[in-house]
């Protein structure tokens, strides 16, 4: 376990650099198409917060939780503007904004509630099949569309 929480580490540690070369060398749509890859990672990592042995793991997982959650929403943000029509980018960029402000204050809430419900553990298990089903989701609403176009 503690091996492929590792390789979970360094692929956080370079992927911020990974991301920024990438789309300097090859543009951002070829960057976006990393999009289910930081998915898959975010799930990764919160479910090895539901299944830490220890508060040192916890931490850990945590940390460069927040890092691929700062990434990811950097990507979502640039398909937004990617796809919008020049004059309805700041339309969209501001709706993508509001979305995530609405989840990120309801978010808590409902979470809250489900705790009462579910232990802390069963809720991070649950949450990871959740950021699992993002890349489903986003295969069917973008990606699918992006594989048709090329």
């Amino acid at each position: 376990m503690c091996v492929n929480f590792a390789n979970v580490l360094v692929f956080f540690l370079l992927m911020v650099e990974l991301v920024g070369y990438c789309t300097a060398e090859f543009g951002v749509s070829k960057t976006l198409a990393a999009l289910p890859n930081t998915a898959y990672v975010v799930s990764a990592l919160i479910a090895r917060i539901a299944l830490a042995p220890n508060g040192i793991v916890f931490l850990l997982a945590a940390a460069f939780l927040g890092v691929g959650v700062g990434v990811t929403q950097s990507v979502v943000q640039a398909v937004v503007a990617r796809e919008a029509p020049a004059a309805e980018q700041g339309r969209a960029n501001s709706t993508f904004m509001m979305g995530l402000d609405v989840g990120s204050g309801f978010g808590p809430m409902i979470l809250g509630a489900v705790l009462e419900l579910l232990t802390y553990r069963e809720m991070y298990l649950a949450l990871s099949v959740i950021a699992a089903a993002t890349i489903v989701i986003y295969y069917f609403v973008h990606g699918r569309k992006r594989r048709m176009n090329s």
